[in-house]
């Protein structure tokens, strides 16, 4: 009963630790990077746990991997919560509040320790390496995928207990459930054969030698997951080539890779017991590393190994924990190059807990013969936790703020175009316009083909008035980018917002010929059709880009301005409230609404959204000269002169709020 007590105090302290440093991620926003191919852009999140959703969830191959069962739970938070980063972030923390509970609970049942086993959890609930995997909705992956690796574990351990068919299946079961959450956990297999050297004994010293029957069925018993191990690796491979994600040869050689992959593990564990200056990308070197930097990398791994074998009788959990980092490791540590980055703190998710085991078995082991050992190691625990825990909400604090946490990483890795290209798209998506050009062009002067960076800063050029340089820097994405369908429909939209027809319809007819089936292209599309005055072809084009992501703000605005201009009223209001739906921030369509609702006689309504209006954008006179007419038609005099008064002080000759000043005035006269 005592025992039971201190494992659930334990367990209360492990929450309130995580909960303690990861308390303010929920009031993150998305982060650019991935969060808007994976939620924001994403035309499917609107489906949430339909039949179409689940549908798409195992079918699709957005972003190069098949994981079905990431794609469901980021489907189940868009129907819950929306668009709300908030919900999203705060799934992700109690996965990782259950894999921290999870892992403590597991190697207590393995171990039979239970503080080394709360320590190698509570190390693993707060470390900073493991924060890009809990603050970045994107990495959902990550949580979802530890979440099954530590119930597969715990499924071998039962299984351990009551060999048979059906203690066998949940572990199957568990791992495939990974599997669909994120390839990485492939390597369980191996996992468990280091476990069932220590802590599970299942293997002897004498089997890695002279390996007999046991030794045999132990590794006989993994082959039907390794079977759907291979399954696995064979589908991410195919998909990764087909997202272009898979680095060739000639792009990055595989001396360059093998080079890269010793430096990153070198760094990987310097990172575990130095945690400072994590950065959220690292970008892969110009030129290959320096013979002496993979060559002392090679020699400190070399090195550990070295002792790790030859301490494998006396000090098993060092064999097992070094193994579990390296081997868990691999499949991201660049042999087979995916992505941009040489190295990413997430993917010491669950890799790191191999170098915690060591930590938490070894040090006890170095002053067994230490008198107050007791009081030391606690100490020192206690020490090391909080130290932990306080980098681990610094880190944290980060990702409140994409432009803060992208200006950190730059620090840490140097300058470079991708960073200042994240940046400048995160200034453009809050209305920076200014912070948004300035890091744009720094990403530009870093790398002039950036077609990421040319658009965005055509975007911010546009939104300033500039359309002269909007068209120019559209054209030079274009031309890196010849045949991106998104691009040349943008720079069509741009000609023809300047008053040149002839090219627009040649960037129209050219989108036409080249295949797509993204809903910006449906959005340009019909954007380009309306401003050739094409209004048929537009609302296709338009419903097209809805059907396909119905939180369009700007096709819902389109469409009810068409509606307005041929009668339709009811489904103009229908579109414009569409529209602030998704997008409340939109003054102009709240000064639209209000003026449809006065027209209509609901005063209160069209007040509320002049209100909002004015809210949003203070400096709009005529929502607050439409809010005061409409007060004067109210008879609300001292209200409309008030708002009067305010345009006048702003606009000194703004003829109709002085004309209608008069009138109430004249009107308040007596006998009038």
């Amino acid at each position: 009963m005592r025992a039971l007590r201190t494992e659930l105090l334990l367990c209360l302290g492990l929450l309130a630790l995580v909960a303690a440093v990861y308390h303010r991620i929920p009031q993150a926003d998305f982060f650019l990077l991935d969060d808007s191919r994976y939620v924001i852009e994403n035309p499917n999140m609107h489906l949430g746990l339909s039949w179409e959703g689940i549908k798409w969830a195992f079918t699709t191959d957005r972003g190069g991997f098949w994981i079905p069962l990431t794609w469901l739970s980021l489907l189940a938070d868009a129907q819950v919560y929306g668009l709300n980063p908030g919900g999203f972030h705060l799934t992700n923390l109690l996965f990782h509040i259950a894999n921290t509970l999870l892992l403590f609970w597991v190697l207590r049942r393995m171990t039979g320790s239970v503080f080394k086993s709360a320590f190698v959890a509570a190390l693993f609930g707060v470390h900073p390496m493991h924060v890009e995997s809990v603050a970045w909705i994107t990495e959902r992956k990550d949580v979802l995928f530890g979440f099954f690796w530590m119930l597969s574990v715990w499924a071998y351990s039962r299984y351990m207990r009551k060999p048979g068919l059906l203690t066998y299946l949940p572990i199957a079961f568990f791992f495939t459930m990974g599997l669909m959450a994120k390839p990485m956990i492939v390597t369980l297999p191996f996992v468990f054969l280091l476990l069932d050297y220590w802590p599970l004994g299942r293997l002897a010293k004498e089997d890695f030698s002279h390996p007999g029957k046991k030794a045999l069925f132990v590794i006989g018993e993994k082959i039907p997951l390794l079977g759907i191990a291979c399954a696995f690796s064979t589908i991410t491979f195919f998909l990764q080539q087909q997202a272009d994600a898979l680095s060739s040869i000639e792009a990055l050689s595989l001396r360059n890779r093998g080079a890269n992959a010793l430096v990153a593990y070198a760094t990987y564990l310097f990172k575990t017991f130095w945690p400072f200056d994590i950065a959220v990308y690292y970008p892969l070197p110009d030129a290959p590393a320096p013979w002496w930097t993979w060559g002392g990398a090679l020699a400190l791994l070399l090195l550990v190994t070295a002792g790790v074998f030859a301490l494998k009788n006396s000090k098993q959990y060092l064999f097992t924990g070094w193994f579990l980092f390296l081997g868990v490791l691999f499949p991201v540590i660049g042999i087979s190059q995916s992505g941009p980055q040489a190295m990413a703190a997430r993917f010491m998710y669950i890799p790191a807990i191999g170098l915690y085991i060591m930590i938490a078995w070894g040090v006890p082991d170095l002053l067994a013969r230490v008198k107050s050992k007791t009081i030391i190691l606690a100490v020192a625990a206690i020490f090391a936790t909080l130290t932990a825990a306080a980098l681990g909400y610094a880190q944290a604090n980060l990702w409140l703020n994409g432009i803060s946490l992208m200006t950190h990483s730059l620090k840490i890795t140097g300058d470079n175009s991708f960073g200042y290209e994240i940046m400048g798209a995160t200034s453009l998506s809050k209305g920076d316009n200014e912070a948004a050009t300035k890091y744009l062009e720094m990403a530009l002067e870093l790398n002039p083909n950036n077609e990421k960076a040319l658009r965005a800063l055509s975007s911010a050029m546009e939104s300033q008035g500039k359309m002269e340089e909007a068209i120019k820097y559209c054209e030079r994405a274009v031309e890196v980018r010849p045949d991106y369908v998104t691009t040349i429909s943008a720079l069509g939209i741009l000609y023809l917002k300047s008053g040149n027809m002839e090219k627009g319809r040649e960037c129209l007819n050219k989108t036409l010929e080249l295949p797509s089936d993204h809903f910006t292209t449906s959005l340009n599309l019909g954007t380009m059709y309306f401003l050739l005055g094409d209004h048929e072809n537009a609302l296709v084009h338009f419903k097209k880009a809805i059907s396909m992501n119905p939180s369009l703000h700007q096709a819902h605005s389109y469409m009810a301005a068409i509606f307005l201009e041929a009668g339709e009223e009811e489904k103009a209001i229908e579109e414009y409230q569409q529209a602030v739906k998704f997008k409340p921030n939109l003054p102009q369509v709240h000064n639209r609404l209000g003026l449809l609702f006065a027209k209509k006689g609901q005063a209160r309504l069209a007040a509320m959204h002049f209100d909002q209006a004015r809210n949003l954008d203070p400096d709009f006179t005529d929502a607050t000269y439409n809010l005061a007419y409409l007060l004067f038609q109210l008879h609300s005099y001292p209200q409309a002169q008030l708002l009067l008064q305010e345009i006048i002080q702003k606009s000194p000759e703004s003829a109709d709020a002085i004309s209608l000043l008069e009138l109430i005035q004249t009107r308040k006269q007596p006998g009038s």
